[in-house]
């Protein structure tokens, strides 16, 4: 990618990953700021900026819940972009199973048959990669939800 004046260009090659390559980290730095601005406002005790009307209109009327709302959505967005799946590991070990690298058929496929020697490690290792997968969800939901409230 390359600017033009104020105009992104992007080349072919630039266009195989866009999230991860480009839209994740500018996103990224910008709800990170975003979020450093609104707790700001409310530390100087401006109540009203930034609150999405549909978090603001709450039963009693209280700004501090709805200031803590917004922050706990926008922390859900920062979540979802920073998708840090380096963060879990695992030492399941493996085996290779019955037929491990033998050609399936003529079309030279090979086959791929690897056996967790610790299964509860694994099962482990699935089940908080799908609970972060869920979490990435929900922010990357929030965020398209809330993308034309993200401004002060």
């Amino acid at each position: 990618m390359r600017m033009k004046g104020k105009k992104p260009i992007f080349g072919r090659k630039d266009c195989w990953d866009m999230y991860h390559s480009h839209l994740r980290p500018i996103l990224l730095a910008g709800i990170i700021k975003f979020r450093e601005e609104m707790q700001r406002l409310y530390d100087e005790d401006h109540p009203f900026a930034g609150v999405p009307g549909g978090i603001r209109d709450n039963e009693d009327g209280d700004w501090e819940v709805s200031q803590q709302k917004w922050l706990d959505i926008l922390d859900k967005m920062i979540y979802a972009f920073e998708d840090d799946e380096d963060q879990f590991s695992y030492d399941a070990g493996w085996s290779m199973g019955e037929g491990h690298g033998e050609k399936c058929d003529e079309t030279g496929y090979t086959r791929w048959d690897m056996i967790a020697n610790d299964q509860d490690a694994w099962d482990k290792y699935l089940k908080d990669m799908i609970e972060h997968q869920e979490k990435v969800q929900e922010g990357l939901d929030l965020f398209a939800k809330y993308a034309r409230n993200l401004w002060w």
